[in-house]
Formats: C-alpha cells, structure tokens, sequence
C-alpha cells in the first residue's frame, strides 16, 4: 500500500514537473519565435499553435493523431521540443570545447566537433529552410562569440587578475613555464636597460656636437647630428628585436591560458541559482532588446531582407536572436565593470594594509 502511495505521489510529481517545464518551455519559444517560425523550426501540426482550442478539442485530435505513426512521432517530438528548451538555452551559454585537461579530445570536446560539423552541414544544405539556418547560424555564432570574448574581454579580466592574484596565474602554470618567464621578465628587464643606456650615450653625442658646431661652421657636424637624431628616434619608438619577441611569446602564451580558462568567474562568484535565472530570462531580454532598439534599424533589416530572410516573421526571429547576443555582450561589460571595481577595492585593501604595518 504505502509502495503504491509513494509510486503514485512520484508519478503526480513528475507529470507537474513534466507540465511545468512545458508551459515553462512553451512562453520561452512563444517569447523568441513567432507562430510561423515554430511551424517551420519545428514541423508540427497546426494545431499545436491554435491557443483558443478547448482541452476536450485538443485531447481528442491528439488521440485521433496517436492512430497514425507519424503523428505519434509529431506529439514524442513536441513533449521533447517543448521540455528541452531550457537545456538547449544552457547548452548556448556553456563553453562546449573545454580545453583545461591536456586530454584535449576527451568526450565533450569530441562531441562538440561533432556537433559543429553537423551544424556546418546543415548550414549549407539548400533543402534546409529559411528559419532552421536562422537558428543553427545562431548556434555557430556561438563558437565565433566564445573565439571574441576569449580575445577580448578574457584577456581584460586576465590582466586585471594578475595584477591583484598573481598566485592565482601562477598555479596554473607549470615549474618550467614559471622559470622561463623569470628568465623572459629577466632578459627583457636587462634589453631595455640597454636600451637606455644608448639613448643616453646618443644625447650625451648629439650635445658634444651641438657645443662643437657652435664653435665652427663645419657641415659635416650638421649632416651627423640629423644622422644621430634619427638614430635616437629609431631608438625611441622601435623596441628592442629581443623586446619584441619575448612579448610576441607572452601574447601566445596569454592567449592559451585565456582560451583554456575563463578568468571572468575568478572575481566574480555567480550563483547556481542566479546562472538558471538569468539563462531562463536570456529570450525575455533579448526580444525585449530588439523590439526596444533593432525593430526600427532600417539598415539591418535591409540587411536580413536581403541575404538571410523571406518573410517578416522570419525576421522578428533574427532580430530576437541578435537581440539575446546583443544582452550577452552588455552582461560582459557589466561583468567587467564589476571586476574593475573589485581589483580597485583590492588594490585599496593592500594599501590601506601597507599603512597599517609600517
């Protein structure tokens, strides 16, 4: 009885919980694609999309289509679209390719590669509609997305974390790369005091000839102090080839460090619960973004009209979809507006500290 009681109670909660990520699902869709676009997206019966159908009406004709296998696989496809999309908004904000283990090719990055090479098939495939390519570009955009951030922000956020968490930089990286930095930092440190010295010796030879040439006319005194001013502005502006090439390494090895580890979240610590809250309310932003600042862009929508999109629906889609990249890049600059306050509050912190103890 009480086996019965718990099997029934499991059962209830999960068709609420089933129901509720549908419904929950359903307004995420409804919010980012209009009717049409579903109906291309997805491929199901029309209706799916009729909201003034009774629930008698809609029970009957989804039983009446349970007769027929390609309706059954049409209701297990809408159950599976309209309960998944969460994940799918999940799957666009994580990272797919994870490259801090040295076993590059482990399961998630192999099915990542996979993934993008279906994706770029599709893409390119001319029996593939108009909404369907709208959506996996949106998809590829986020590799491209991950390539920019990674260049751009990352790098931002790493400096910022090295300058108030060297130890933090320094664990990840191995003995030997921290001794050939010491001797990078070392050999650049001794270049560029070279360097000055010879700034040095040629002001002190460009004085001695000027106090020279004012004591005789000799040309040849003028034709070597413009000769020794260019030398010195060579000396000035065009760093060491010893310089260059140490700071051309550090760029390589910055940039592999920023592509294997996200230095945005070390300041930052986000929630699980904000992270879902915020990914849930991703489509609401976004389609709040373009119909704020894109629906009128007459440029862009020339642009879509043009290239990428058939109908006005389609081009809602699109507008939507750029409107969620739009949110992500403003989340950025406020994820990095954040840091550099709180790397200026740390830096605070160690001089008020350095006070203190003196």
């Amino acid at each position: 009885m009480l086996a019965t009681l718990i099997s029934g109670v499991t059962v209830s909660l999960s068709i609420l919980a089933l129901g509720s990520l549908m419904s929950l699902n359903s307004a995420i869709i409804n919010t980012i694609a209009p009717v049409s676009v579903q109906k291309e997206l997805f491929k199901l019966e029309d209706w799916y999309y009729q909201r003034e159908i009774s629930v008698d009406e809609f029970t009957r004709r989804l039983e009446e289509s349970n007769k027929n296998s390609n309706s059954i696989f049409n209701n297990l496809k809408s159950t599976i679209i309209f309960t998944f999309t969460p994940f799918f908004l999940f799957n666009l904000r994580y990272n797919s390719f994870n490259f801090e283990n040295k076993k590059i090719f482990k399961l998630n990055n192999l099915i990542s590669l996979i993934d993008l090479i279906i994706q770029l098939k599709l893409l390119f495939d001319p029996n593939l509609n108009k909404s369907r390519k709208i959506l996996i570009f949106a998809c590829l955009s986020k590799y491209l997305y991950k390539i920019i951030f990674n260049l751009t922000f990352n790098k931002i956020h790493y400096g910022l974390n090295k300058s108030v968490q060297t130890t933090y930089i320094a664990d990840r990286l191995t003995t030997e790369e921290m001794d050939n930095i010491d001797n990078e930092n070392q050999k650049e440190f001794d270049t560029q005091q070279e360097r000055i010295k010879e700034i040095k010796e040629l002001n002190k030879s460009i004085k001695d000839l000027k106090d020279s040439n004012n004591n005789n006319t000799n040309n040849n005194n003028l034709i070597d102090i413009v000769t020794l001013n260019i030398k010195l502005i060579l000396k000035k502006t065009i760093p060491p080839y010893e310089v260059i090439k140490i700071k051309f390494k550090r760029f390589i090895r910055e940039t592999i460090l920023c592509f294997k580890y996200d230095y945005s979240k070390t300041l930052i610590k986000n929630s699980k619960i904000l992270y879902i809250i915020t990914t849930l309310s991703w489509p609401i932003l976004g389609e709040f973004f373009a119909n704020k600042f894109l629906k009128n862009f007459k440029k862009l929508s020339e642009f879509l009209n043009q290239y990428i999109v058939n109908t006005p629906d389609q081009q809602t889609f699109a507008k939507n979809l750029i409107g969620c990249f739009a949110v992500s890049i403003l989340k950025d600059f406020i994820n990095l507006f954040i840091t550099i306050q709180q790397v200026k509050a740390f830096k605070n912190l160690d001089i008020a500290t350095d006070i203190i103890v003196n």
